[in-house]
């Protein structure tokens, strides 16, 4: 209680609601929806074998046949943070599956790969429904809004993913009141274990709505310092960046296409420095942090835990609590002005 009461005296709601005669507060100018519902739009959507038979050519994980294109329709279980190519639908042989098989790390490792989804939608649906919004990136943020911290990693999930349609189960969060630069700073600070620290003390059920979204404690835009945004950005292409479906990422963001081949071990440390990074932001000193992290770790006999889940995992497949030990040296690094 007394680290969460820290945290949002520190750091202000995302979205500040306008009360009385006190306006809206959003320094992000974010915009949030839900582009395509999956039972009232389900009209305008294709399957693979609708597009096949139909003379539709795949381009990637595009359909296009002459000037018409459909894209594809993103769900929830194809994310997971920092990464667009965790679920596809071809691994189910294109049937609607619950669960969809973890993608191996080989095919990962190819820039070229890109999943394919249940749904295509026409790429004129899509700038339809975004027309109105201020959005004009050729790629989306997104968090799931179905979670549950009893049985999972992380509470919050949230990727950069391509431009595509994108099912009710996947809301957009569009900055659209930032410069592209700093779009990613959201990215990293949504990912951070440090705020979804926050977000287990308020997320009761399944069910991660828009009004919960809106009262995470979010660090403004104005707050970051320019070494704070070199040291943020670099590492968020780097997670994000690794195939060519997502080249307007690093073309919007440091003005060049990216491409990055990152392995899982890789991508655990540049993740737990910017975790240990936004703990710093957060205000929160090294005990603190590793309470977060582990309970029992500084408080022994401590009743309860926080990330039981992505502990007893780690330790299941690393034989340790694998994000513990990478995030507080990634803090001793910092505190010893190693790591830049």
């Amino acid at each position: 209680a007394e680290i969460t009461k820290k945290i949002y005296q520190r750091v202000p709601v995302l979205i500040r609601e306008a009360s009385g005669d006190q306006p809206e507060v959003n320094p992000w100018g974010i915009r949030i929806m839900a582009m395509f519902h999956m039972s009232n739009d389900s009209h305008l959507f294709k399957t693979y074998e609708d597009l096949a038979g139909e003379g539709y050519q795949m381009n990637g994980n595009h359909f296009v046949k002459g000037d018409s294109e459909y894209v594809p329709l993103y769900e929830s279980k194809m994310i997971q943070i920092y990464t667009h190519r965790h679920g596809d639908f071809k691994d189910s042989n294109h049937e609607r599956a619950h669960i969809l098989p973890r993608v191996s790390s080989e095919r990962l490792s190819s820039t070229d790969y890109v999943p394919h989804p249940y749904y295509w939608v026409a790429e004129s649906d899509v700038a339809s429904r975004i027309a109105e919004t201020g959005w004009k990136n050729k790629w989306f943020l997104a968090w799931r809004n179905v979670t549950d911290s009893r049985a999972s990693d992380r509470t919050l999930i949230t990727a950069a993913i391509p431009y595509c349609g994108v099912g009710n189960s996947l809301p957009v969060y569009m900055p659209v009141g930032v410069k592209d630069r700093d779009k990613p700073l959201l990215l990293a600070n949504l990912s951070s274990l440090v705020l979804d620290y926050s977000a287990r003390m308020k997320v009761g059920g399944l069910n991660f709505n828009f009004f919960i979204f809106k009262q995470l404690p979010v660090i403004a835009p104005s707050t970051y310092s320019d070494s704070d945004r070199g040291f943020i950005i670099q590492r968020v292409v780097k997670l994000v960046s690794t195939s060519t479906d997502m080249n307007h990422f690093s073309l919007d963001v440091v003005g060049d296409s990216w491409t990055l081949e990152l392995n899982s071990q890789e991508r655990a440390l540049v993740q737990s420095e910017l975790d240990a990074y936004y703990a710093k932001l957060y205000g929160l000193t090294r005990d603190e942090l590793e309470f977060v992290l582990d309970p029992e770790s500084v408080k022994p006999g401590y009743p309860s835990e926080t990330f039981s889940v992505l502990k007893r995992n780690e330790e299941r497949e690393f034989g340790e609590y694998r994000t513990q030990r990478l995030v507080l040296e990634a803090w001793d690094k910092l505190e010893a002005g190693a790591l830049h």
